[in-house]
């Protein structure tokens, strides 16, 4: 019995072809709950569950405590690993542009936040020695890269001298030029 050359190579192509789309799924993550929040820090409900957001713990997935490996001008010299009196918390969202995010740590560490799509491209980094109460502001104006309507994630970590990531966490936030329209229209 004779193997066809051409048909067991369809196959070969096929079964790693799907492999590699399978891969890409299980790379994803899921971007579907949003803590909304008004332009001065208040929590008004939410869309979708958003149970897991902007809490602290103590590790995420390997693929996505990769996500702060990039550097940044600050170094973990004279930072110890600092209580965590106010996780990162995002005001508003969902927001047109602009968007603010406040933390209270009780020393001197070094925050890392890491903006990314569904498909953990990162779109955005910032880094900073914080002590005490910090407020960022992180622009998302450039529509070529944060469309109407994108949903992303932000991740964050908290490092100190010989602890790096000794925090980390993570929000869903949601990009919408709604003009006059709901905060509703926005998830739609």
């Amino acid at each position: 019995m004779r193997i066809n050359l051409a048909l067991l190579t369809c196959c070969v192509f096929a079964l790693f072809s799907r492999c590699s789309c399978e891969k890409d799924v299980e790379d994803a993550i899921q971007i579907q709950g949003f803590l909304l929040v008004d332009p001065v820090g208040n929590h008004v409900g939410e869309s979708g569950s958003a149970a897991d957001d902007w809490k602290v713990t103590t590790s995420l997935s390997p693929t996505e405590m990769q996500l702060f490996d990039f550097d940044t001008p600050h170094n973990l010299v004279n930072t110890i690993e600092a209580n965590i009196t106010l996780p990162l918390t995002p005001f508003p969202n969902p927001f047109a542009t602009t968007q603010r995010y406040v933390t209270n740590v009780a020393d001197s560490v070094v925050l890392k936040v890491v903006v990314v799509d569904a498909r953990l491209n990162i779109l955005k980094t910032y880094g900073a020695k914080i002590k005490g109460s910090h407020v960022l502001e992180l622009d998302y104006s450039d529509r070529s890269k944060f469309r109407d309507r994108a949903a992303l994630r932000v991740y964050y970590s908290y490092s100190a001298l010989d602890r790096p990531s000794y925090r980390v966490g993570y929000g869903d936030i949601k990009i919408c030029d709604q003009g006059a329209g709901s905060v509703q229209d926005c998830f739609k």
